[in-house]
């Protein structure tokens, strides 16, 4: 496990210092045109982003992976809603082609959970443990799996 670690971290090293250098021109002035701005960086791995309002819209969170990684407590991410956080707080979320995103409606991927593999553009439409039904606004710690 060591050593699949010590990949991931030279793999993102190595991301960095390539569009650390892709962002350093030339600058030697005498009516050069500058260099044309850097490629956007292409992420390897999965992603996903959680809103905070339904369609894609409001506050968002990014989350990346390579193999498995786990937020235990939304509490602790910076958002929107109450206390300042993202816990509770996400209506729709969108899910890199090929990952697959596990929400947990407790801390410490607890209780009640799903799983998704695409977009969702509205959790209110997915049937759930908390208010009227329902996912939405009830989502307290997720897992993002890269294949």
């Amino acid at each position: 496990m060591p050593a699949r670690r010590s990949f991931r971290i030279w793999l993102w090293l190595s991301l960095l210092f390539v569009t650390m250098l892709a962002g350093c021109g030339g600058g030697g002035g005498g009516g050069e045109e500058p260099p044309p701005p850097p490629s956007p960086l292409v992420f390897i791995g999965c992603s996903v982003v959680v809103f905070a309002d339904a369609n894609f819209s409001g506050a968002s969170a990014t989350f990346g992976a390579f193999g498995i990684v786990d937020v235990t407590n939304l509490s602790v991410v910076p958002g929107p809603c109450a206390g300042g956080t993202f816990n509770d707080c996400i209506s729709s979320i969108r899910v890199l082609e090929g990952c697959l995103m596990q929400v947990f409606v407790d801390a410490n991927l607890g209780g009640a959970s799903a799983a998704f593999t695409a977009d969702v553009a509205d959790l209110s439409l997915i049937p759930g443990p908390c208010a009227e039904g329902t996912f939405n606004n009830c989502i307290s710690s997720l897992r993002v799996i890269s294949p």
